[in-house]
């Protein structure tokens, strides 16, 4: 007998898929780990009626709907596969699968998974191993966290996107960067060898890090900031340094400031020279929990108000990211994915070492209550010379 604990626990936890040896269905126990269920459809109706997005892949899983919001998990790593088939897949995240086929529409996030991606990419991977990312052919950003290449080496292709791929390991090929406005940034490490193909031909690459370049590009704009390029060897050093994550931050119609999370920068040698100096937030989620169309109401007056400011330690602060007005347009009641903010110029004058570097939005302010970014995080993206 299963106990009434047992039920509530499952009941909470997930809705498991198993392609050999689940059933039709969707009455109670069906859906659980002993009686899995085979039916995308059922699954759906289950999902909703025990009150979960989780749900367990075992065997290959075709997406026939779209499913927006949704959490997927591996049963194996890597041995199970979810094929997209060219659904929707908005903030719906990925574990411990090998995700293949179109992304149709959305942001989706990916966990320790493999990837094979041959149309649509969008979104962010974490620990993941690349086999193949086709990017999205529109301006959008996507970002790469501590992945790494398969054996037989990953291909990307870029077409009027932002990649942003931090600490990668093992062999990439950049297969094209053919649009205006195609942007790659790449931050190796382990000697990583990275070749861009003869098929780019248009935007810009930017290398850091320890990576082994073989440059065939043919048009595209190539800067190799590598340990290994003899100009910049052992004089520009780029890092990364990441805030903790903080649960969201409202913009209310009644201007207001607002503490966003902190960055400590730590590990600079002795002698370092910031020469350049970045501020970056990113949010997961941008949610509108008005039901008229809102946005930012008023440009950055410099210094006033409507400004993202940096602070070290104790010392003043200073604009780091500017807004115009109207910004961070979005309809009623509606939920998407989180923008990603760049200051404009560099702050090198102000994050110059090792310190605890404060933010807030000075005066932030939406037209209406209220505009919801969830999943808040601060990043400093410096180099330095020694």
């Amino acid at each position: 007998m299963i106990g009434q604990k047992e039920v509530r626990k499952e009941l909470l936890e997930a809705v498991y898929y198993d392609q050999t040896l689940g059933i039709a269905g969707t009455q109670w126990p069906i859906g659980t780990p002993s009686m899995p269920s085979n039916n995308l459809a059922n699954i759906v109706t289950m999902c909703a009626a025990r009150n979960t997005r989780k749900i367990v892949v075992r065997g290959l899983l075709t997406l026939t709907v779209a499913m927006d919001g949704y959490d997927f998990v591996g049963h194996h790593d890597y041995r199970d596969t979810l094929q997209l088939n060219n659904m929707s897949v908005n903030l719906s995240s990925f574990s411990k699968l090998y995700v293949s086929g179109t992304m149709n529409a959305g942001y989706g996030i990916f966990y320790d998974c493999a990837l094979e991606i041959d149309s649509g990419f969008r979104g962010e991977a974490h620990r993941c191993t690349i086999v193949l990312i086709h990017f999205r052919n529109a301006a959008n950003s996507s970002w790469l966290f501590d992945c790494k290449g398969n054996e037989e080496g990953p291909l990307l292709h870029v077409n009027a996107h932002t990649v942003n791929i931090l600490d990668w390991v093992g062999w990439l090929g950049i297969q094209d960067v053919n649009a205006a406005g195609s942007r790659v940034y790449i931050y190796g490490k382990d000697s990583s060898p990275v070749t861009l193909a003869n098929n780019c031909t248009n935007g810009q690459i930017s290398l850091f890090g320890d990576i082994i370049l073989t440059n065939s590009a043919a048009g595209t704009t190539v800067a190799d900031y590598t340990i290994r390029n003899k100009i910049y060897k052992q004089l520009i050093q780029p890092v990364p340094f990441w805030s903790d994550p903080q649960l969201g931050v409202t913009v209310p119609a009644a201007a207001g400031t607002l503490t966003l999370p902190a960055v400590v920068v730590a590990g600079l040698p002795t002698g370092a020279v910031v020469t350049h100096a970045k501020v970056i937030m990113t949010a997961r989620v941008i949610d509108n929990l008005n039901v008229a169309l809102n946005k930012l109401n008023g440009a950055t007056v410099a210094a006033t108000s409507q400004v993202i400011q940096v602070q070290k330690g104790a010392g003043a602060w200073v604009d780091a990211i500017c807004f115009i007005d109207d910004q961070l347009s979005i309809a009623g009641s509606t939920r998407e994915g989180g923008p990603v903010l760049v200051c404009s110029n560099t702050l090198a004058t102000t994050i110059t070492g090792n310190d605890t570097y404060s933010f807030r939005w000075l005066l932030a302010r939406a037209d209406l209550d209220s505009l919801y970014l969830q999943g808040v995080h601060m990043l400093i993206q410096l180099d330095y010379s020694i």
